[in-house]
């Protein structure tokens, strides 16, 4: 599956929620994982996992406002700039998360991006077993 369809997928699964808040999860120094849910004290439903990051750029948690797009692919100029302001490398992907409440948005560049969704509840005895 592509990137960009990937990317339109895991925005449609935020986006049919009223609400969804977001966090990292782990960073391992090369992937980093963020998990969200309408309740993310007690569950999260869905994970992505950006692979290979060479820039990261986010806070540790926020909230989307899904009436908009919340995950995009970043293309052009826009790109341009901002890969020239950061020195990224050739061949990672900008993927730009808009957060609600917040004047400015988070960016991570990475080779690719993956994603799982269901619903896993943090206190699973059989998760917290593994």
């Amino acid at each position: 599956m592509e990137i960009k369809e990937k990317v339109q997928i895991i925005d449609a699964l935020i986006r049919k929620n009223a609400w969804f808040d977001m966090g990292v999860f782990s960073f391992d120094g090369i992937n980093l994982n963020i998990k969200g849910s309408i309740d993310l004290f007690s569950y999260y439903e869905l994970e992505i996992i950006f692979l290979n990051c060479f820039h990261i750029s986010t806070n540790m948690n926020w909230r989307t406002d899904t009436s908009i797009p919340v995950l995009v692919v970043v293309e052009g100029d826009e790109m341009i700039r901002f890969n020239v302001k950061h020195n990224v490398e050739i061949g990672y992907t900008l993927f730009k998360i808009i957060p609600e409440d917040i004047d400015t948005c988070f960016y991570v560049s990475a080779e690719d991006i993956q994603f799982k969704e269901g619903k896993v509840y943090f206190n699973d005895k059989k998760l917290l077993n593994e």
